[in-house]
């Protein structure tokens, strides 16, 4: 099998920048150690071993949902017990950390996450 052209690759990367780069815009968040503000906050546990579960090639669905609903104020925060990185979208919590984003506007977005599905929605309502 031969290598696959820069170029092609390149263009295979463009609409997941894109996508990062919108969702980045409407989202904005992070954890500044302050209490959070007004909002609901909406939270998902990573148990330890999932990064070495996937590995395995065993199914983890149980982590995160496909698709998830919020409303304008909301946060998403992620409580990693595992000891790697993981992420969904641009929530990205270290081994052992919590991360949280707050949602500012409504939208529809599938982003990337490293608990168990490839790619999840989230949906953002007014």
């Amino acid at each position: 099998m031969g290598r696959i052209p820069r170029r092609v690759v390149a263009l295979m990367l463009a609409p997941l920048v894109v996508l990062t780069a919108v969702v980045a815009l409407a989202w904005t968040g992070g954890d500044d150690g302050a209490a959070l503000p007004e909002g609901r906050v909406v939270s998902f546990e990573v148990p330890p071993g999932t990064a070495a579960a996937l590995r395995r090639g065993e199914t983890v669905t149980d982590v995160f949902p496909e698709e998830l609903t919020l409303t304008v104020g909301d946060w998403l925060e992620v409580v990693n017990r595992d000891d790697e990185v993981h992420r969904v979208g641009p929530v990205v919590a270290g081994g052992g950390e919590t991360a949280r984003v707050r949602f500012y506007e409504a939208g529809r977005f599938d982003v990337v996450c490293s608990m168990g599905h490839d790619t999840v929605r989230i949906v953002v309502r007014d």
